[in-house]
């Protein structure tokens, strides 16, 4: 018997009508043995003959059967129907597992947009806010720590230096200035 994927509405109507069909042969059956039984029992007054045992055992064998093929025919629909509603509520679990993991992965992706949208927000406050009271305060410490006696140039120097160094540290990740300053300490 060759097997074919189905989905579980087809095997139920598949199910269904193989049942069908098999109630009407038992039906058919039961229907022809009571014909043979009516047949035999008028012979048997016609003939006014006692019907043989042989025959008898024959109708009696005949109803075993189909009983048989009843009882056998119900357990493997019941058989089917219970595996196919087992099938069935896996296939809703899987179902409700899926939907949920959609959920959990639309909620992660949202987190992910907002937390790179606020860094995103972050880098551009930082680019707009290169000097900050934070820097020219240092700036300012750094003017009145030269300021006594040496030379403008250094003092200079060492401010642009100070700037490069926080402009650094508040820079994004991965990014690295472009311009270089040569730092000229005095004896």
């Amino acid at each position: 018997m060759a097997s074919e994927k189905v989905t579980i509405e087809q095997a139920v109507q598949k199910l269904s009508e193989a049942n069908n069909n098999s109630n009407a042969r038992l039906h058919a059956l039961e229907t022809k043995i009571d014909e043979i039984h009516l047949n035999l029992m008028e012979q048997n007054k016609n003939m006014n003959m006692n019907v043989p045992n042989e025959m008898m055992n024959v109708q009696e064998k005949m109803i075993n059967q189909i009983e048989t093929i009843q009882k056998r025919t119900k357990e493997l629909q019941d058989t089917t129907t219970s595996k196919l509603e087992e099938k069935q509520q896996q296939w809703e679990q899987l179902t409700d597992n899926i939907r949920d993991m959609r959920t959990e992965m639309k909620k992660i992706c949202e987190a992910l947009e907002r937390k790179a949208s606020r860094k995103n927000d972050q880098n551009q406050l930082m680019e707009e806010n290169v000097s900050t009271p934070h820097t020219q305060l240092y700036s300012s410490t750094i003017n009145e720590s030269f300021d006594n006696g040496q030379s403008d140039h250094h003092n200079i120097t060492e401010r642009r230096h100070h700037a490069d160094i926080i402009t650094q540290q508040t820079s994004p990740m991965g990014y690295t200035p472009q311009t270089t300053h040569t730092i000229v300490i005095p004896p």
